[in-house]
């Protein structure tokens, strides 16, 4: 499963994580904390490279 890089990647990890969260409701809060995590990393290194 490939996205192009015009698509946003915030995006395409909101659907993916939206689908896991609907397949696998128990494990919620781990897709919560990782997705809390990149976003995280994404803001570092968006200050970095600004």
């Amino acid at each position: 499963m490939r996205h192009t890089a015009s698509e946003r990647p915030e995006k395409w990890f909101e659907q993916v994580l939206r689908m896991r969260v609907k397949r696998h409701p128990r494990h919620a809060p781990v897709w919560v904390v990782l997705f809390f995590f990149v976003s995280l990393v994404l803001a570092a290194v968006g200050n970095l490279l600004l």
